[in-house]
């Protein structure tokens, strides 16, 4: 049971991570409101802290739930997403 609720926040935290992507995607402009930024503002917030959880419970996973950390150790897929996870996140801080 805990294994499924883990699941489920992490893909919780993806899809609320892909939510704000694309708001901000979709929102950002030349012209924009002071409204509008903040509600920006508020997303990238969001945009982060999703990412950090994601990160987190993510990294639970692999130690204490799903199949343990040697399967993940092993598997070049795991670390060409976690590669690709940490360049998008190097890029959005930059």
């Amino acid at each position: 049971m805990t294994s499924a609720i883990m699941a489920f926040l992490h893909h919780l935290a993806a899809f609320t991570l892909t939510a704000a992507i694309i708001y901000e995607h979709t929102t950002f402009r030349k012209d924009l409101s002071l409204a509008e930024a903040r509600r920006i503002q508020r997303m990238d917030i969001l945009y982060g802290v999703s990412a950090g959880f994601l990160v987190i419970v993510g990294l639970l996973r692999v130690f204490y739930f799903e199949k343990g950390a040697p399967f993940y150790a092993q598997n070049w897929f795991f670390w060409t997403k976690m590669l690709g996870f940490a360049l998008v996140a190097l890029l959005s801080i930059y």
